[in-house]
């Protein structure tokens, strides 16, 4: 299934990418057509500019319907697919982007702070660091209207259980809906993507000084 709009944004965003000398380590685009949707998953390493980073995942979902409502108000998309269809009720559909960001931090920097360790203090090294990190960050988001969460897993040994996975996802909505050109489009969304690349810059920094003091020299 064609998806010209989001195609071209999927294009443009690699162009400018490696323009800025961000090198992707992967990209996938998928599609489901059972549930008519589209997207992508990029990851980037960041491994090689931080210890307690490893590395940044985007995910941009897309589907049909706001496929076609961008396409509805576009000139030039006469020849769209979707409109051909003749789709029902686009009036009510908001062709926003969801953008889901996953930073993935290095559990094993906070793994061995000394050399006593007991059932929980691995457990609550963690936590301390998480808790740091989210104090700080907020201000990073500043007012954006983004839901913010960490995702953790967990393993055990002999010495008691211990964070094996520790993530920092953030949820952002992208708003087309004032697009009047394919130009407006890719405007927004590298607005955004340059938000996300300042956010994580500070991030590289804010994990490193939000470690607990046990180790944070």
């Amino acid at each position: 299934m064609d998806y010209p709009i989001f195609d071209a944004i999927v294009k443009h965003i690699e162009n400018e990418l490696k323009k800025r000398y961000i090198l992707i380590d992967s990209l996938r685009a998928w599609n489901e057509s059972g549930i008519n949707a589209r997207g992508i998953e990029m990851s980037v390493h960041l491994d090689n500019y931080s210890t307690t980073m490893k590395n940044m995942i985007i995910n941009m979902d897309w589907d049909k319907f706001r496929e076609a409502k961008l396409a509805s108000s576009l000139s030039g998309m006469n020849n769209h697919p979707f409109l051909k269809e003749g789709l029902k009720n686009l009036e009510s559909i908001k062709p926003m982007l969801d953008v889901e960001v996953i930073w993935n931090l290095n559990p094993e920097v906070i793994m061995n702070l000394s050399n006593e360790i007991t059932a929980t203090s691995r457990l609550n090294w963690a936590s301390e660091w998480m808790d740091n990190i989210s104090k700080r960050s907020n201000f990073l988001l500043g007012n954006e209207d983004v839901m913010t969460r960490w995702h953790v897993e967990f393993e055990g040994d002999l010495n008691g259980r211990y964070v094996s996975n520790m993530s920092l996802i953030t949820y952002y909505q992208v708003s087309l809906a004032e697009s009047q050109s394919v130009s407006d489009i890719n405007s927004a969304i590298l607005k955004r993507l340059r938000r996300i690349q300042n956010i994580t810059r500070k991030l590289v920094f804010l994990t490193s000084d939000c470690l607990p003091k046990a180790i944070s020299a």
